[in-house]
């Protein structure tokens, strides 16, 4: 369980939605609508881009020609555990590539990389690999995410 500022907790509203619903309920906002994606039902391109056992970075890098950087929409940190929301997007027409949110626990990395990954600019996926650091990518859940657009 999570907790905010003032040490109540915050309910994960659906388990594979995390930390996406802590952003959420610590910006006072509803969660937007939120349906899994089970085996088989995702559709090209988007199954050869997700269901993979490498990291997303050098997949989307691949497949869309270029090299990647981060937008951070969002952050926050608490102790050794640092949050953030992003966009990936190319370096050279900007374009949005992927939204993601991830919890990552900063004392599991040497310090070079950890203060790489504070400067934010880099996706999570080219620090490990420049920082030759081994891992394991295992996606929790393929969700659909219905954004409200703004008028």
């Amino acid at each position: 369980m999570s907790y905010t500022a003032s040490n109540e907790p915050i309910p994960a509203v659906l388990p594979f939605a995390h930390p996406l619903d802590e952003f959420y309920a610590h910006a006072g906002r509803t969660l937007p609508r939120i349906e899994m994606v089970h085996d088989g039902q995702i559709p090209d391109p988007y199954e050869e881009l997700l269901v993979h056992d490498g990291d997303m970075t050098p997949t989307l890098e691949k497949f869309h020609h270029a090299t990647i950087h981060l937008r951070v929409l969002r952050r926050e940190q608490h102790g050794d555990f640092y949050f953030r929301e992003v966009v990936l997007v190319t370096d050279e027409t900007e374009k949005n590539v992927e939204f993601g949110a991830i919890k990552i626990f900063l004392n599991q990395f040497p310090i070079a990389a950890r203060n790489e990954i504070l400067s934010e600019r880099v996706p999570l996926g080219t620090i490990l690999a420049q920082h030759h650091i081994a891992h394991n990518s295992r996606p929790k859940a393929f969700v659909r995410v219905f954004f409200r657009r703004l008028h």
